[in-house]
């Protein structure tokens, strides 16, 4: 009983002896209300963000800086070649790692850049893509 009543009288001096941390996490929705027009296909291309449900989660240090964000969630795009009216409806919900101490930034999953669908890894910072890019979205439209 003496060891248990040590054991526990030490933990609780490290409770109080350890800082408090005071580092926080805000998580919020992420709103997409926008188009563009994009020419990789060699044609127009228009893409519209058709549903949008993601999350951004901010990392803060004790001393509130802002140190990382990861955003996930649904995402989809909707391309359609407005001379022909075909269109193409393409699910992206990759995630993006935003690193600020490492100055790492880069894009995970199933991610849309232009009219191109990828998957894999892709370093914003160096545009290093591990993974590969689909092409069936011109063909779709042409």
């Amino acid at each position: 009983m003496r060891r248990l009543s040590f054991v526990l009288g030490s933990l609780l001096v490290l409770a109080f002896v350890m800082p408090v941390s005071a580092a926080t996490v805000d998580r919020y929705k992420l709103v997409y209300d926008y188009g563009f027009v994009d020419f990789t296909c060699g044609f127009m291309t228009l893409g519209d963000v058709t549903l949008t449900n993601e999350y951004e989660k901010d990392f803060y240090d004790n001393d509130g800086t802002l140190v990382k964000s990861l955003i996930n969630g649904r995402f989809q795009i909707t391309y359609s070649n407005p001379v022909n009216g075909k269109s193409s409806v393409e699910n992206v919900p990759g995630s993006g790692h935003f690193d600020y101490v490492k100055n790492e930034f880069f894009l995970v999953g199933r991610n849309g850049v232009s009219a191109q669908i990828y998957t894999g890894h892709l370093d914003l910072s160096s545009g290093t893509l591990r993974g590969h890019i689909r092409d069936e979205i011109c063909p779709a439209l042409a």
